[in-house]
């Protein structure tokens, strides 16, 4: 039967929810609802069923079937006081007809603007001298959103209707915005493969040139002082963190500069005989060096009493919760007393005057951003310094590696897919390198029948390095070599047939580059039992190889898949003996949060990252 239908305004006050509304689930918030009959009315009218009383009776009231929510918006208005409760609303009056049909079809034959449609309305909105603010409040959504919608203006028009039919999504779209240059928007877009038309690889190909803001050295400085020298962003409204990317880096390197020199003026004022600004700190800027360590000093009293009771409190907590604790304040007092052990026992380690005199500092970045200050380090020819009580220092040379200790295949094996990572980046940016590396290749298998073999793979494979470990995918290695793959995918052709031509266009030095690439990505795992591992140990002496750019112990690369015992080494060799010991008694949980940061600022590494200790002849540079 046709269900008949009639328009009549009625009060609010006499329309109630309909019960039997075919809508019974929550879909959010009202608040874009309400903000858009604030500004445009009802626009869609309500649909309503008299009640009836027992004897089938009208009472006068109106049960809604369809628009519970439009009705909720419309009482909360009325509450609000921003309409009067007796205000006429429009409602379609059933007297025939299914509830659960009707309300079924009404929420289901609606279609959702297509976002596309969506930005042209904001834009000639905008255009017509709307603000944002007001284009947001008129439709319940936050004034970004808005913009994020603008900025889709910033897109090709060619791809825009791309998107329209269907041939991208709306992330695609969004990635194209972190440019305004059309022409380049569209280069991109085309020369990229389907298979790898991802919004990652169309942004990074798009900032090839520019410096992403979570840079070590905008961390360093900060993004604002950035900003307020001159230096610009393209900014990525997109992003969760609204980042973007610096577009000057000489600005930033000058400022990164001054702000080492800065600090290393600072040491010298302290009394330190030189100080040297490193940025990139590594082993290298450690030759000929031989450090020297703070001198132990009692504590106070006072001092020692608290360190002692801080000591006793830390333990008692840590025995009585196995893991890091739910309780909100219990994690704050475990943390606060961890800050305090460890200021307290810094207290000890004191930097003579004496010391000082002879003795000089390195400046650098850490891998997060802060700054990394080495003290303490002399010359190896020159004497060092007295100590307090007179006597010379002993000079022990390098410290003496540590023990190696045990780690299972499946971690030695994940460790060293990390270091191969790390070497074919490395590879990648050496075709001097590169070049000796196939030349070594081809070689040995030409004219030597030693045994000896290669750890590079001439057949063209790239094994997938991730299949080692879940903590592959986070070096920065394989980031590198997957930007890498991108760039170079953008600029061969598509078609094989087409390759050898293409080729023989290159410069030398395109040339060149292209074979680091590939000879990098043929580089293979060498284990300690593989005939390559010598071969390994080379080439990354070769590249004065430096695995703390590539690898940290965190709870997901190290800590969660070790001993406690291991653990407790690991901090006894970087930190100390005394840190080793404080948290020796923790449970294992507690022990890798405390581990890791007491182990952040320290450049560990497990034996199979370390470079070898007497290393064979490197190749040839």
């Amino acid at each position: 039967m046709t269900t008949m239908t009639t328009i009549t305004d009625l009060p609010l006050a006499k329309l109630v929810p309909g019960k039997r509304n075919v809508r019974k689930t929550a879909t959010g918030s009202l608040d874009a609802l309400i903000a858009s009959i604030r500004a445009h009315g009802l626009i869609q009218n309500l649909t309503v069923r008299p009640v009836l009383n027992k004897k089938g009776s009208p009472t006068g009231r109106y049960e809604v079937i369809a628009g519970n929510r439009r009705l909720a918006a419309l009482k909360a208005l009325a509450e609000a006081g921003e309409i009067a409760s007796n205000t006429a609303l429009p409602c379609h009056v059933l007297d025939t007809g299914d509830d659960t049909e009707i309300g079924l079809a009404e929420n289901t034959i609606r279609e959702a603007m297509h976002p596309a449609d969506q930005f042209e309305a904001f834009h000639a909105m905008a255009e017509a001298g709307t603000g944002i603010e007001d284009i947001a409040a008129r439709f319940g959504v936050t004034a970004l959103f808005v913009r994020q919608r603008l900025k889709l203006a910033r897109v090709s028009p060619v791809l825009f209707e791309a998107y329209r039919q269907g041939e991208m999504t709306l992330d695609h779209l969004m990635a194209f915005t972190i440019t305004q240059d059309h022409a380049e928007q569209e280069k991109v877009w085309n020369a990229l493969p389907n298979w790898n038309r991802h919004p990652g690889t169309i942004r990074r190909a798009l900032t090839m040139e520019a410096i992403p803001s979570d840079d070590r050295r905008v961390c360093l400085i900060g993004l604002e002082t950035y900003e307020a020298a001159g230096g610009t962003v393209q900014r990525d409204l997109f992003d969760s963190a609204e980042g973007g990317y610096l577009t000057d880096p000489a600005l930033l390197d000058r400022l990164v500069a001054e702000r080492l020199e800065t600090e290393a003026e600072r040491l010298t004022t302290e009394g330190w005989a030189w100080t040297r600004v490193v940025p990139d700190l590594d082993h290298r800027a450690f030759d000929g060096l031989v450090r020297s360590y703070p001198a132990q000093m009692d504590l106070s009293e006072e001092d020692q009493a608290a360190l002692d009771t801080a000591i006793e409190a830390y333990d008692t907590l840590a025995e009585q919760h196995d893991e890091t604790p739910d309780e909100p304040e219990i994690a704050a007092e475990i943390d606060r007393l961890s800050d305090e052990i460890d200021r307290l026992t810094a207290l000890q380690q004191v930097w003579t005057d004496q010391i000082k005199a002879s003795h000089g500092c390195l400046i650098g970045i850490h891998w997060d951003g802060t700054l990394r200050i080495e003290a303490g380090w002399r010359e190896r020819h020159e004497t060092p310094a007295p100590a307090n009580d007179g006597e010379p220092e002993t000079d022990t040379g390098d410290e003496a590696p540590a023990p190696s200790r045990k780690l299972s295949p499946k971690l030695t094996a994940e460790l060293i897919a990390h270091r191969t990572a790390a070497l074919r980046a490395e590879v990648m940016q050496r075709p001097d390198i590169a070049l000796v590396l196939t030349v070594h290749k081809l070689a040995l298998q030409h004219f030597y029948r030693d045994g000896l073999t290669s750890s590079l793979d001439l057949r063209g494979a790239s094994e997938d390095l991730t299949r080692h470990g879940d903590t592959l995918s986070d070096n920065p290695g394989t980031g590198a070599m997957a930007e890498a793959q991108g760039r170079w995918q953008l600029r061969l052709p598509s078609e094989a047939s087409d390759l050898w031509d293409r080729l023989l266009g290159y410069a030398d030095t395109d040339l060149m580059n292209l074979l680091a690439f590939l000879t990098a990505t043929s580089l293979e795992p060498a284990f300690e039992s593989s005939r390559s591992k010598r071969h390994a140990d080379q080439l990354a002496e070769t590249l004065d190889l430096d695995m703390t750019r590539y690898w940290r112990a965190t709870p997901e690369t190290f800590f969660g898949k070790v001993t406690k015992s291991t653990i407790l080494d690991a901090v006894r060799e970087s930190v100390s003996e005394a840190a080793a010991e404080n948290l020796a008694s923790l449970k294992k949980d507690a022990l890798i949060d405390h581990a890791t940061a007491r182990m952040a600022e320290t450049d560990w590494l497990p034996d199979a990252l370390r470079r070898p200790a007497d290393p064979d002849t490197a190749l040839a540079a």
